[in-house]
């Protein structure tokens, strides 16, 4: 579904992109690239309030994806 909604952005098909997107979304919740492109979809629509909440929710993903990478480096022994 990701990639149909990139497809269908590109197109500026962004009804059927937020569909495909929101989808992808809910497949995989703790993947941040469908919230940030429906953020995106969003905010083309004039949904301010949902694009908002989806770039939240984006950056929340980003930093937490970001705090585990790093507490993994911190625990590997140094060569």
């Amino acid at each position: 579904y990701y990639q149909l909604g990139l497809l269908l952005e590109r197109r500026r098909e962004f009804e059927g992109a937020r569909e495909a997107l929101a989808k992808a979304a809910k497949l995989n919740p703790d993947d941040p690239a469908p919230h940030y492109r429906l953020s995106r979809v969003l905010a083309r629509l004039g949904l301010r309030d949902e694009a908002a909440a989806e770039r939240e929710l984006h950056e929340k993903l980003v930093k937490s994806r970001r705090d585990t990478m790093q507490g993994m480096s911190a625990n590997e022994p140094l060569p």
